[in-house]
């Protein structure tokens, strides 16, 4: 029997990132110790999941956990606190609704398999299974979102397709249109047929000929819930990046990370534009790191969906010029770390990276 997957392997990754983010620390630490990665109490649970990703990244797919008919109609009992019959299980099983990424289904759809660890498998059931019940109820809803990151305007027919596609439903133009008729949204407006974002986009004339992009399930619950493909690989490294070598937490990396991706999709900023986000944020980074940093923000705008371009990405359209990183001039004799304007103590590491303190330093004559 072979396995048949329905989403990318880096999607896969970013489910896992969420179903480890969830997850205890220790239960973490012996994930750790089953792909030979040591981690100590002393590790926070960011660092924990960093360390393990990788590892586990490795070997996807090498150790399934195996889930039969009965035992999803137990996931179920317990998620709704009554029996489910097993009619409802069996049409659960047979519409196949597990697409979060990391969920094989056998072709005859008898039995699913979880291509995590065994201590995340029971976890990840349970989010399909939740999946199931709710996502009549917020397909639409989903959907209008992704649309306005993806399109920037869109007619009822595109989300209707948007949606279709993505849940494999029968949702008809006109059920969209009701849907956006009847919705207030912080989102969008819907006015003459047409649902826009707070900002209008112009269509680029290198995909003024090419068919609007319609999303996977995977990129349309990425994009409604944070207006953003988080999984992909330069996204990843940036948030790891940035966290690693610019001494602001995980949450506040994972913002800006956002707000780059943000930028990436708008045509009308460019990578400079970035280049002064960064400065704004208080970052301490060499000119080495934030060139290493700008190289991976060019690749992950290559890689972004663009409302000019249809939802396409830069790299999807022919005749297309890949963005390029500014290059920072580099001081060798004296690196200077990027960081906002702020007091510096006497006593603290003088910010030029002389190793000295402050006082004894570039503050000497002050």
């Amino acid at each position: 029997m072979s396995a048949k997957t329905y989403i990318s392997g880096d999607t896969k990754i970013n489910l896992l990132e969420k179903l480890l983010d969830s997850s205890k620390k220790n239960r973490i630490k012996s994930i750790g110790e089953r792909y030979g990665v040591r981690l100590t109490d002393k590790n926070t649970k960011q660092q924990m999941i960093a360390a393990v990703l990788p590892a586990i990244e490795a070997n996807f797919g090498a150790k399934l956990k195996r889930y039969d008919a009965s035992e999803l109609k137990l996931a179920m009992d317990c998620l709704t606190e009554q029996p489910i019959s097993e009619q409802t299980a069996d049409a659960v099983m047979h519409s196949a609704p597990f697409l979060d990424g990391a969920v094989y289904v056998i072709d005859r759809k008898e039995v699913l398999y979880a291509a995590v660890p065994h201590e995340l498998a029971g976890k990840l059931m349970m989010r399909c299974v939740t999946q199931c019940f709710d996502r009549d109820e917020n397909t639409l809803a989903a959907s209008a979102a992704a649309c306005t990151a993806l399109y920037g305007a869109f007619t009822p027919r595109m989300l209707a397709e948007a949606a279709n596609n993505a849940y494999g439903g029968e949702i008809t133009p006109q059920q969209a249109e009701e849907y956006l008729a009847s919705t207030e949204s912080p989102l969008f407006t819907y006015h003459d047929g047409m649902a826009a974002s707070a900002r209008s986009f112009e269509i680029r004339a290198e995909a003024a000929e090419t068919e609007y992009y319609c999303p996977s399930q995977a990129e349309l619950k990425s994009y409604a819930t944070y207006g953003a493909d988080t999984s992909d690989y330069y996204y990843r490294q940036i948030v790891n990046f940035i966290f690693n070598n610019a001494g602001i937490p995980y949450d506040k990396a994972k913002i800006l990370t956002r707000e780059i991706a943000d930028l990436c999709a708008d045509d009308a900023s460019r990578i400079v534009t970035v280049v002064e986000k960064l400065n704004e944020s208080g970052l301490l980074m060499t000119d080495d790191q934030l060139n290493y940093l700008f190289d991976m923000i060019s690749e992950l705008s290559n890689r972004t969906r663009k409302p000019s371009l249809k939802g396409h990405r830069p790299d999807e359209i022919e005749g297309m010029q890949p963005a390029v990183a500014p290059r920072i001039r580099i001081d060798r004799a004296k690196p200077s770390p990027v960081r906002a304007e702020e007091k510096i103590g006497r006593n603290d590491p003088c910010p030029c990276g002389s190793g000295k303190k402050y006082k004894k330093c570039c503050g000497k004559n002050k």
